[in-house]
């Protein structure tokens, strides 16, 4: 691996595709399925965050 490398001709987004999804697999973690029900509430937590709607570490805490 070089020290530096030249950016300045590249070119951003050159191989962006809206229409891609891509999965990294990780070596090394066990791969699990969720049922409907938690990937429903995995993808309605995301959206939430995404929203700004999450809760800073202290406020859980204080819920806790």
């Amino acid at each position: 691996m070089n020290k530096e490398y030249d950016f300045s001709k590249g070119q951003r987004g050159k191989f962006y595709r809206s229409d891609v999804e891509v999965t990294v697999p990780r070596t090394g973690e066990p791969s699990f399925k969720l049922n409907e029900t938690d990937e429903a509430e995995i993808l309605e937590a995301i959206a939430e965050a995404d929203r700004g709607e999450a809760l800073d570490a202290d406020e859980v805490l204080a819920r806790l």
